[in-house]
């Protein structure tokens, strides 16, 4: 399957949108963060066979996210990688300068009290 990332621009009260954050870049940070969270691993498919067939298409999966990190909860990656971005911009540092051993480390906890 093939990966791509397409931001759109739409214009509100004259102003065009910011979506520098949903770029290729920004998503390459994203997942380079979330890689480096211990226990990670990509997300099971659900092969919805049956579905698929009632609906007259070929395939149809469901990314299975009820159990990422032990959480039950499908939006904790958006989460953590909310809060780095947070403590990223605080410290004046990208988020690619903090993988989840740094962000955790007595020394950025110092920082941020």
């Amino acid at each position: 399957m093939q990966e791509s990332i397409k931001a759109v621009r739409l214009i509100h009260e004259g102003k065009l949108s910011d979506t520098s954050q949903f770029g290729t870049e920004a998503a390459e940070k994203a997942n380079a963060f979330h890689r480096s969270f211990p226990g990670y691993g990509p997300t099971p498919l659900a092969d919805l066979k049956c579905l698929a067939e009632e609906l007259g298409i070929a395939s149809l999966y469901v990314k299975d996210e009820s159990h990422r990190f032990g959480l039950n909860a499908f939006k904790g990656l958006g989460g953590s990688f909310c809060i780095a971005s947070y403590i990223a911009k605080r410290l004046g540092m990208d988020i690619s300068e903090l993988p989840y051993d740094r962000i955790t480390s007595p020394e950025i906890k110092e920082k941020i009290a």
